[in-house]
C-alpha cells in the first residue's frame, strides 16, 4: 500500500516540477490552433491551417466532386481566408469551396482543366480570380453569387460558358475569347456592374437572358427600336414591341429572344441571319407575319 501511494506521489511531484520548469525552457503548454487534413481526391490531399486560415489542396489530378456542404473543410467555411490549389491538380470538383464567404483569394495553378459545379458559388469575399490557359471547362454555378467578384479572365481553348456560371458577380467587363462557341443561359444574369462585353465573332448560341439585368442590358442607350443587340447578335427585345425589323448585318437571334412577347405581331429577318436559336419565338400568339430574306 505504502509502495502504491509513494508512486502516485512520485508522479504528481513530477508533474508539478514539469510545469514549474516549462516557462523557463520555452515549452509552450498552451494547445496550438489545431491543422485539419485529409484526403480529397484519389492522389489528391488537403490541410487547413486554422492559425493562418490558408486551405491548401496538394498532390495530383482531379478533386473528389462533393455536395453543398459535404467538403470535408465545410464546418470551417465561414473562416478561410486563402485557398492554394497547388501544381499537379487537374480538376476542382463540385461545390469544393461553395460558400467560403471570407475566402479573399484563391491560387489556381496551370494544368487545372476543369472548375466545376458551384467550385466557387458563393464566395462573396473573392475580388479577383486568375484562370490557367489550361482551363478549359466553366461549369453551371462555378463563380455564381461571388458578388464581390470583379474581374476574372476566360481562358482561350474554353468552348462553353455553362448555365449561371457567373450569376449576380460584380464584375464590370469580360472578354470571351474565339474558342467559346455556346453561352448557355443566364451566364451573366445580375451582374449589375458589367457594362463592356466582347463576344467571338463565330458565335453558335447564345442562350436566353444570358445577359439580362446588366449594366449593358440595362443602358437604353444599347437598345434600338426595343431591340437589343452585342455585336451582331440579337440578344433581347422589349417585351411592348409589337413589331421588329433586324439591322442587316445581324447574324444570330439568341435563344428564346421573342419568347412569350405577346404583343409581337411581324418581324423581318435579314438575308445574314445565319442562325435562330431555341425557341425564339416561343408563345408569340399574336404573331402574324415571318419575313425572311434569302441570301443572293
Amino acid at each position: 500500500m505504502k509502495k502504491n501511494i509513494k508512486q502516485i506521489l512520485s508522479v504528481v511531484l513530477a508533474v508539478i516540477m514539469f510545469i514549474g520548469i516549462a516557462p523557463a525552457t520555452g515549452i509552450n503548454l498552451v494547445p496550438s490552433a489545431s491543422a485539419v487534413s485529409g484526403t480529397c481526391g484519389e492522389n489528391v490531399t488537403y490541410d487547413y491551417d486554422e492559425a493562418t486560415a490558408v486551405l491548401t489542396i496538394s498532390g495530383s489530378g482531379a478533386m473528389t466532386d462533393y455536395l453543398y456542404y459535404n467538403s470535408p473543410w465545410a464546418s470551417h467555411r465561414d473562416e478561410i481566408k486563402k485557398i492554394i490549389i497547388g501544381e499537379g491538380i487537374t480538376s476542382i470538383g463540385d461545390y469544393a469551396f461553395f460558400g467560403c464567404h471570407a475566402a479573399e483569394s484563391v491560387t489556381i495553378p496551370d494544368g487545372v482543366v476543369r472548375i466545376g459545379k458551384f467550385a466557387f458559388d458563393d464566395c462573396s469575399g473573392l475580388k479577383e480570380v486568375v484562370l490557367p490557359e489550361s482551363v478549359r471547362y466553366i461549369e453551371w454555378y462555378a463563380f455564381a453569387e461571388c458578388t464581390g467578384l470583379e474581374s476574372i479572365n476566360i481562358p482561350y481553348g474554353v468552348t462553353e460558358i455553362d448555365k449561371y456560371a457567373f450569376y449576380e458577380t460584380a464584375i464590370k467587363s469580360i472578354v470571351i475569347p474565339e474558342s467559346v462557341k455556346r453561352i448557355k443561359w443566364f451566364a451573366f444574369l445580375d451582374c449589375k456592374n458589367l457594362a463592356d462585353i466582347t463576344l467571338p465573332n463565330d458565335l453558335e448560341s447564345i442562350g436566353e437572358d444570358a445577359f439580362r439585368n446588366t449594366a449593358y442590358f440595362n443602358n437604353e442607350a444599347n437598345w434600338e427600336n426595343g431591340i437589343l443587340y452585342l455585336d451582331n447578335y440579337f440578344i433581347n427585345a422589349s417585351t411592348d414591341i409589337t413589331s421588329a425589323t433586324l439591322r442587316p448585318t445581324t447574324t444570330m437571334i439568341a435563344d428564346n429572344a421573342f419568347g412569350f412577347y405577346p404583343k409581337l405581331e411581324s418581324v423581318v429577318i435579314p438575308s445574314s441571319v445565319e442562325k435562330i436559336g431555341d425557341c425564339a419565338f416561343m408563345y408569340c400568339k399574336n404573331l402574324k407575319a415571318v419575313t425572311i430574306f434569302r441570301q443572293a
